[in-house]
C-alpha cells in the first residue's frame, strides 16, 4: 500500500492546495502573493491611521475650550491634511506641542493601543499594559535604529532595506520609488 500510496500522493498535492491554501511554508510564495499580502496591510493600516486622525480630531475639540487660538488652527491644519496637504514635519513639531500631556502612551485607551499595535505589526492581544509595553519596546528600537541609520547615511540602504525600514515606522512602503522611500525616512 505504501508504495502506491506515496508516489501518487503528489498528484493529490493541487487538490490539497486547493482546500488548504497555508498548508505550504511561506517560502514556496509567490512575489505577486507577497505584494497581494502586503497590500492588504497597507489597506489595514491606511484605516488603522484614519482611526487615529480621527481620535487626535477628538481630543482637539475637547482641548479646543482651554487652548483658544491655537485649537482654532489646528482643526483648520487637520482640514488641510484631509483634503491632501502632505504635512511637513516641523508643523507635525509645532502641533504636538499641543498634546504633550495626552499623547502618552499611559493615557491611551485600549482601542488606541490596540491601533497603534496594529499599525505597528505587534500581536494586538493582552492587557492594556502589556501592549504599552511592547508598543515601548518597538519605538526604542525604532529609535534605535534611526540612529543606525542618521549614522550610515540613509542613502547606504537598498531599496527592499529602504520599504523594510518605511514599513517599521507605520508609513507606506509600496508603490513608491526609490527616491520617494528615501525622502520618508530623511524627514523623521
Amino acid at each position: 500500500m505504501v508504495f502506491i500510496i506515496v508516489p501518487f500522493m503528489e498528484f493529490l498535492l493541487p487538490a490539497f492546495l486547493k482546500f488548504f491554501p497555508e498548508m505550504l511554508p511561506s517560502t514556496f510564495e509567490s512575489e505577486s502573493k507577497k505584494e497581494e499580502k502586503q497590500k492588504k496591510k497597507m489597506a489595514a493600516k491606511l484605516e488603522l491611521a484614519k482611526f487615529l486622525q480621527e481620535t487626535i480630531t477628538e481630543m482637539a475639540r475637547r482641548n479646543r475650550a482651554k487652548l483658544g487660538d491655537a485649537s482654532v488652527q489646528f482643526s483648520s491644519y487637520v482640514k488641510q491634511v484631509q483634503t491632501g496637504h502632505k504635512p511637513s514635519t516641523k508643523e507635525i513639531v509645532r502641533f504636538s506641542k499641543l498634546f504633550e500631556d495626552q499623547l502618552t502612551l499611559e493615557h491611551l485607551d485600549r482601542p488606541q493601543l490596540v491601533a497603534l499595535c496594529k499599525l505597528l505589526e505587534l500581536q494586538s492581544f493582552g492587557t492594556n499594559n502589556l501592549l504599552r509595553f511592547q508598543l515601548l519596546m518597538k519605538l526604542k528600537s525604532i529609535k534605535a535604529d534611526d540612529e543606525v541609520i542618521a549614522r550610515e547615511g540613509v542613502s547606504a540602504l537598498s531599496v527592499s532595506e529602504l520599504q523594510a525600514a518605511c514599513r517599521a515606522r507605520g508609513m507606506r512602503s509600496l508603490g513608491l520609488t526609490e527616491e520617494q522611500l528615501r525622502q520618508q525616512l530623511t524627514e523623521i
